[in-house]
């Protein structure tokens, strides 16, 4: 799908991992069982990144090659609170009050995508328009309290593009990461993003050297067959989302790595939480294949393998926002703590020496490749 798209869909090379942004949040589902209980199966994600990269231009792109089944809107043309939640109108006639309702519950079990997010800040209270949504973006509901009390239906596939705030962008801040606590304010409402992707210069300019192939293949993943997985995706029920045991293990067993590297300063890691997190997007990642139960196609079946691509995803995405590097300077993670269970999840996993090298880099610094091999108890055959 992320090599079929640039050539017959958007025409912009060396943006596969926008691509695949894109795709985990209009591929997930809107709940799922897990643990005992319904919970929020819709991905929420934001792409930050510096001006003329192609981000808009690559989801306005998509969009479009996918039927227009995403509501996409620019927030420069002055959204306001009402606008995004409700507004409440009186009747010059009746007198009576009645609600209408804005943009957030109008796409309810559908995605939305706010461009130009950055120009939603409230530039007098660096108010975030992220904190009118906790309860959407929670929930899947939201409710209306003024002259009268209405609940409407608000799960939304929640997607957010924006340029990085401060006058040099990110250079304004240490990382990349820290513009979240200016796009999306508290803690709680950053706990909420399933990932985020930073584009940076370096980022951007990497991604230009990336030209069109001699030969274009022939188109593969066609509108009506895009349309199609994304609508199979939007229709299946809770119930039938199967996850694998060695797929909920291997997300456990990732989040509990993830805990002696990453700081919950910044929740992009959210603890046990993440777990819920990372299953989210697995169930994206195993619709876009269309992976389902033998002669049952409206099911999907989660397996370890769609976990690995999406653990691999979020690392490239915690490397390309500079999240490793901001945590080693916060409090919780000045000093080394529970570093055996890094190796231990390496040794049980045996994981790719990329992904492998990067967590071991973050905890201890610079690995060579027999320090490596060592860690993972593997022989040169098993390194390839």
């Amino acid at each position: 799908l992320e090599v079929d798209l640039p050539d017959n869909a958007v025409g912009i090379y060396g943006a596969d991992v926008l691509h695949l942004a894109y795709d985990l949040v209009a591929h997930s589902c809107l709940w799922m069982d897990f643990d005992g209980g319904r919970i929020r199966a819709w991905a929420d994600a934001t792409i930050i990144g510096v001006t003329r990269c192609g981000k808009s231009q690559v989801v306005q792109r998509l969009g479009e090659h996918y039927g227009g089944l995403a509501t996409t809107r620019s927030t420069q043309n002055n959204f306001s609170a009402a606008g995004l939640l409700a507004v409440q109108q009186k009747s010059a006639r009746s007198g009576q009050w009645r609600s209408r309702p804005g943009l957030v519950p109008q796409s309810h079990g559908r995605m939305l995508v706010l461009d130009e997010f950055h120009l939603m800040i409230d530039g007098r209270t660096q108010c975030s328009p992220l904190e009118w949504l906790q309860e959407c973006r929670d929930q899947g509901t939201l409710h209306v309290v003024k002259a009268q009390t209405v609940k409407y239906k608000a799960a939304v596939r929640l997607l957010t593009i924006a340029n990085p705030i401060g006058a040099t962008g990110f250079s304004s801040m240490g990382h990349p990461c820290e513009q979240l606590f200016e796009l999306y304010g508290k803690p709680e409402c950053i706990s909420r993003l399933d990932f985020m992707l930073a584009i940076t210069e370096q980022t951007a300019e990497e991604a230009s050297g990336v030209g069109a192939p001699d030969v274009p293949p022939d188109p593969v993943f066609t509108p009506r067959i895009c349309n199609a997985l994304i609508r199979r995706a939007w229709e299946i029920k809770p119930e039938d989302i199967i996850f694998e045991p060695e797929a909920v293990q291997l997300a456990q067993d990732t989040v509990l790595a993830w805990g002696a590297t990453y700081s919950l300063d910044l929740p992009l890691y959210t603890g046990l939480e993440k777990v819920r997190s990372i299953l989210r997007l697995a169930i994206s990642m195993a619709n876009m294949v269309m992976s389902h139960v033998a002669d049952k196609p409206m099911t999907c079946l989660v397996r370890k393998c769609h976990v690995k691509q999406v653990v691999e995803f979020l690392q490239l995405t915690f490397d390309l926002s500079g999240y490793g590097e901001y945590s080693l300077r916060s409090p919780d993670k000045a000093q080394l703590i529970n570093s055996f269970e890094v190796e231990w999840f390496l040794l049980k996993n045996a994981m790719d020496a990329a992904t492998a090298s990067n967590l071991l880099r973050q905890l201890y610094g610079e690995f060579n490749q027999n320090e490596l091999m060592a860690v993972m108890n593997m022989t040169m055959v098993q390194a390839g």
